[in-house]
């Protein structure tokens, strides 16, 4: 609502980040270190984020970690290498900026703020790995375990985990045990050990050690206070009106307001009107509904979409996080031997070591049938699968609930119990196997790419790490759904300051956003993990220098 206070304001300072994940610590934080009064409101009763829920990792090309380590790479590899996966659909000067700033702001909140950055070596950009301007080494970054004792008892306690990623362990020791495909296999000595003193890493990691830096700058962080409204004064926002305890709360912003409240992943008229994909579920926090778009659209912001694709996952009965359904998140059991995801036809559509091919392939409709013909779908396991493989909480050899998972004796069997093509199942599967003999999946390269060989492959299997038979009965089906993980097709429109645009392509002054809040035009249709986090770093780090009055010139520079 565009419209005067008139009542006096309950605090004032000078910059407010809506959101308390990368993007809007990153933004008080450095807003803090420029002179200015921050403050960080967070609608959750827990802080961290989307940022808390990852994978923990960063993206960042030509960084002063690679140069340490003596790798070669530089930002104007890292640009093309986007340019060269956006399909097109990014704007290059967003991607410039992105690759400018990356390193820069990686470097100053490792100086100025004592985030502990490791590189993760041996890791090539692992999506896109044939580009000519991918990197072999260095680009992936992570933070390193992060005691959660140093952030206080209070903070401890408020600064979430993840349901989705699993803190205690570190991506080298992920790959040094086999990879997440082994892990009923692996030493779990250092990992509990890590946990029993709440030792952080991966996402958890990463949203701690932003919050424990806000916290050594006495930045004041509102949990349970989610933001309702921009107040503006003459087109300009110089305030918001918060929930605070049940009541309206007014805090004015001097400088400037950063939009860092993440996606909106649990906005189902949202998904309808930008995703497109049927019954889409989210792995994110569930105070991720789209605050952002409400907040800015209502006065006046631009919405933009890129495509994205969604992932996979699937829901235990029962199972609840923060008040909500948790959706479990399936990508490592689609990609282990002895497993593929079919139709309602009984057909694979995608390379399911690999995410974004199902995701995009979700996303299709027939023009003939006016349906989505790959909705829904199960992924089907066979006996050896479950022999050697968890899935999710299900240990290898053990049976999965029936309220989980279908089980039949033969493949007819479960495709009638399913409702899906029998003859479809059945050729589908005896076409993969031959796949298996020659270790090549011609149909959709499944285990062609690095990061499904490492996330999800048997790295013990000779030959493809990603294929096995599917002959041994009983056999298994579960049924998925898609899955948002923060990455969504809309978003706001943004210029290389990260000023949030309204339709006429101008900045609303003293309007910022970062992070899943805003359009992933810096990207287009690419995505390598560790980009959202980067991004919602960048941008904050660029919003508050521009509302503290001295806006980066490093773009105009490069």
């Amino acid at each position: 609502m565009n419209r005067n206070v008139l009542k006096p304001w309950d605090e004032i300072v000078d910059f407010v980040a809506i959101g308390s994940g990368i993007g809007g610590l990153s933004g008080a934080i450095v807003a803090h270190d420029w002179g200015l009064r921050a403050l960080v409101l967070e609608k959750a009763e827990t802080v961290g984020g989307v940022s808390a829920y990852s994978g923990g990792e960063l993206w960042v090309g030509g960084s002063h970690l690679q140069a340490a380590a003596g790798i070669e790479d530089s930002e104007e590899d890292a640009f093309q290498y986007v340019q060269e996966i956006s399909a097109g659909y990014n704007d290059p000067r967003m991607t410039r900026s992105f690759c400018v700033h990356a390193p820069i702001a990686l470097a100053y909140f490792e100086e100025k703020a004592g985030v502990q950055w490791r590189l993760v070596r041996g890791f090539p950009d692992y999506y896109y790995p044939e580009m000519p301007h991918s990197s072999a080494d260095g680009r992936y970054i992570e933070v390193a375990p992060f005691p959660g004792a140093s952030l206080g008892p209070e903070w401890q306690r408020t600064v979430h985990l993840s349901p989705q990623s699993l803190s205690g362990v570190t991506h080298p020791e992920m790959f040094a045990q086999g990879g997440l495909s082994n892990f009923p296999n692996w030493d779990m000595t250092t990992i509990e050990g890590r946990w029993e003193r709440d030792e952080r890493t991966l996402g958890p990691g990463l949203g701690a050690s932003f919050v424990k830096a806000a916290l050594d700058r006495a930045i004041p962080i509102y949990a349970g206070t989610p933001a309702e409204e921009l107040v503006t004064e003459g087109g300009r926002v110089v305030g918001v009106r918060a929930l605070r305890q049940g009541q309206d709360y007014f805090i004015k912003a001097e400088c400037g307001v950063l939009i860092a409240a993440g996606a909106y992943d649990w906005n189902d008229g949202a998904h309808r009107n930008y995703d497109m994909v049927p019954d889409i579920k989210s792995a994110s926090p569930p105070s991720v509904t789209g605050d952002g778009i409400v907040l800015a659209a209502s006065i006046g912001a631009r919405v933009a979409q890129v495509p994205v694709p969604v992932t996979c996952g699937y829901r235990i009965p029962g199972e609840e996080h923060e008040g909500s359904p948790l959706w479990r998140l399936a990508g490592v059991p689609l990609g282990v031997p002895h497993s593929i995801v079919v139709n309602r036809k009984g057909r694979r559509f995608g390379d399911e070591s690999f995410s974004r091919s199902l995701g995009f392939a979700l996303k299709t409709i027939d023009g003939g049938t006016q349906e989505h013909p790959n909705y829904p779908f199960w992924v089907i396991q066979d006996s050896q699968a479950r022999d050697r493989y968890d899935f999710g909480p299900f240990t290898k050899g053990t049976e999965i609930p029936e309220n989980v998972a279908t089980k039949a004796g033969t493949l007819r069997e479960l495709a009638e119990k399913l409702g899906i093509d029998g003859d479809g199942l059945e050729a589908e599967v005896e076409r993969f196997n031959g796949f298996v003999t020659t270790g090549i999946d011609e149909d959709f390269n499944r285990g062609g790419k690095v990061w499904s060989r490492k996330n999800s492959g048997d790295l013990s299997v000779a030959g493809n790490p990603n294929l096995g038979t599917i002959v041994k009965g009983p056999f298994y089906a579960v049924r998925l759904y898609p899955i948002n993980i923060g990455l969504s097709n809309a978003g706001l429109a943004a210029d290389t300051q990260n000023r949030v645009l309204n339709y006429r392509d101008q900045p609303i002054e003293g309007l910022y956003t970062a992070g899943n809040s805003m359009a992933m035009i810096e990207f287009g249709a690419s995505y390598n993990s560790g980009q959202g986090n980067t991004r919602g770093m960048v941008g904050g780090y660029l919003a508050a220098r521009h509302a503290a009055g001295d806006p980066s010139t490093a773009l105009s520079e490069a």
